[in-house]
């Protein structure tokens, strides 16, 4: 697409709502990534008016799409449906006979209470159903998100990386927060209290430009625009490493990995050559990086998570309830609270159970499939980019989440859901010709 045609895509009446929306989306994205990754309840509670207020703009003017275009797939959006459903069902009052069968170690909980006049005939199966209902507005905020960047990717007709360059955007501005903290001598985490989900956010960002370089002919015209992205990611590449976040450090290595195997998946020789220099650099990297004590907590905070797991097996101790539920069965830091379990897969599985860990383990693979199939079937090279460095996110924040909890830090949770609902939302435009070159 030339400049004249990228302009008049811009400034055409069917673009200013995806336009007001992506905008809308960028702020809200921005508020939680510079307030501390949006752990404050207060900041994600204004993050959460504007997106309801952008969603509602949506609802109201939807804009011409022809077919329709209602969400990302039956499948996808029925499993929302129900993870919502089951968490809600989590904090109904049930009968007490009904939580002993479904949940005993609830029960039991209840029956512990007695002596303080508390009745028994109805009881929820969430151990504190207040945190549930908080931790299910937050999944409803992303799954708005995932909806909504879906819709306006399928409905905007200008270039792929229309839903992705405000991502790399407030990427470059953070990592730009952690460059400069390195360079003064301080802790370099940028806008967050913690460095590993500082880092963990632009894990999940660094493989964008560096796709969208890789994706570009050779003898490009457009050479400035190659540079300037790959510069933008050596600059989130370099905060990740000054970061000094281990986890952080292997799992960008990795999304640049998957990135470049799948763009070069017909170019096996520069899939090895990258592989060898992304694990030479690694390596040096985490030889000269000290190992901090908390690295020997956290398997004893996984063994007292594996003990909330066995006490509520089905159903779970209910959507963010961990601190709450784990306090029976904690060895772990005695002298400290522990509100995460550091490992997204065991905790989600504490709180959801095997029943709603299975509906959203379901809801991600049906995501990565997706995108396996956009990058695998796409000719476009601008196509198969975003769906390539989409693959390399999921696969960053799917190994991070092993050793941390990104999962819950409203910024990085809204980050994924952007970035899924980004890359599924290419598929319509793979074969437009005119998209080519945008």
């Amino acid at each position: 697409m030339g400049e004249s045609n990228w302009f008049r895509a811009v400034t055409s009446s069917t673009s200013w709502r995806p336009l007001c929306a992506t905008a809308g989306w960028t702020i809200a994205l921005a508020f939680l990534v510079f307030r501390y990754g949006g752990v404050l309840a207060r900041d994600w509670n204004i993050a959460a008016c504007g997106i309801a207020v952008i969603a509602l703009g949506l609802a109201v003017f939807p804009g011409r799409t022809n077919p329709p275009i209602l969400g990302p797939g039956r499948s996808l959006a029925w499993l929302i449906v129900l993870l919502c459903a089951y968490t809600t069902f989590q904090m109904i009052p049930l009968p007490s006979g009904l939580v002993a069968a479904l949940s005993p170690a609830r029960f039991e909980l209840t029956s512990a209470t007695r002596f303080l006049g508390g009745s028994e005939a109805f009881v929820a199966l969430s151990v504190a159903p207040s945190s549930t209902l908080s931790q299910l507005l937050h999944f409803l905020g992303y799954a708005v998100i995932f909806v909504s960047v879906h819709h306006l990717a399928r409905q905007w007709t200008g270039s792929v990386w229309f839903t992705v360059f405000p991502l790399v955007l407030v990427g470059v501005c953070e990592s730009a927060a952690g460059l400069v903290q390195a360079a003064a001598g301080v802790a370099s985490h940028g806008t967050y209290i913690n460095k590993n989900h500082f880092a963990g956010m632009l894990e999940m960002i660094v493989a964008f430009p560096a796709a969208y370089g890789l994706s570009r002919p050779r003898g490009s015209h457009r050479r400035v625009r190659v540079v300037a992205a790959f510069a933008l990611a050596a600059a989130i590449a370099l905060a990740i490493a000054f970061s000094t976040s281990r986890s952080g450090i292997i799992a960008g290595a990795l999304a640049i990995f998957v990135t470049a195997s799948v763009m070069g998946a017909r170019r096996p020789a520069f899939v090895l050559t990258a592989a060898a220099a992304g694990v030479a650099v690694v390596a040096v990297t985490l030889a000269a990086l000290p190992i901090e004590g908390v690295d020997a907590v956290r398997p004893a905070i996984w063994r007292d998570t594996l003990s909330l797991i066995r006490a509520f097996p089905i159903t779970g101790s209910g959507l963010g309830t961990f601190e709450t539920a784990l306090f029976r069965y904690k060895t772990a830091a005695p002298l400290y609270t522990v509100d995460y379990a550091h490992n997204d897969y065991l905790q989600l599985l504490a709180e959801l159970g095997v029943t709603g860990f299975l509906m959203l383990a379901a809801a991600a693979i049906g995501v990565v499939w997706k995108a396996a199939a956009i990058a695998r079937a796409s000719l476009n090279a601008q196509t198969k980019a975003v769906a390539g460095a989409g693959l390399g996110a999921f696969a960053a924040i799917a190994l991070h989440s092993m050793t941390d909890f990104n999962l819950y830090i409203p910024a990085n949770a809204m980050t994924l859901a952007w970035i899924a609902g980004a890359v599924l939302g290419v598929d319509r435009r793979a074969g437009a010709a005119r998209r080519e070159e945008c």
